[in-house]
């Protein structure tokens, strides 16, 4: 059976939520559905759109997405262990960044990729994903503004793979 998960709302912090399945639950909302090519829960090779609904009658259960939200959660918390335990670096702050970007929750996102880069402002990956978070809480200028200063990071270190894909961000971007 193929991993089924669909974002949940950019409003909910999942610090507070008792369950990420209830919100997801609407009809005709959008769900990424995940191909059998996987690696493992979260990490797939394919992605295509499907509706809530469409999903339902694919599957015939909602259990899917609370295997991969229930994946993120745990992630988080164990990140946010650490975090807790005073072992702040970029490292861990990418991690929980990218946790919570794979969650869509953009704005917490964006809070840990900022302080990731403001650890270390060559780390290209980190500018990458603060430009999508950015983005996705709807700041166009902050996206603009960190994929700019990847760009640069990325050119200061030889970083050609990551500048080139911050360059494509920053021409759809407009």
């Amino acid at each position: 059976m193929p991993v089924i998960y669909v974002p949940v709302s950019q409003n909910a912090d999942p610090r507070e939520m008792d369950g990420y399945q209830s919100p997801l639950m609407r009809e005709g909302r959008k769900a990424t559905c995940c191909g059998p090519k996987r690696k493992r829960v979260g990490m797939a090779l394919e992605k295509q759109q499907v509706t809530v609904r469409e999903l339902r009658e694919s599957t015939g259960s909602y259990y899917v997405f609370y295997i991969y939200t229930q994946y993120i959660r745990i992630m988080i918390e164990g990140l946010e262990k650490l975090l807790a335990a005073g072992k702040d670096n970029a490292l861990l702050r990418f991690g929980l960044g990218k946790a919570y970007l794979d969650g869509q929750h953009f704005a917490i996102a964006a809070d840990h990729l900022a302080h990731c880069v403001a650890f270390d402002p060559a780390y290209t990956a980190a500018w990458k994903l603060l430009g999508k978070a950015r983005q996705g809480a709807g700041d166009a200028d902050g996206a603009r503004e960190a994929w700019t200063r990847g760009i640069a990071a990325a050119q200061a270190h030889g970083d050609r793979q990551a500048e080139k894909e911050m360059t494509v961000f920053l021409k759809r971007l407009g």
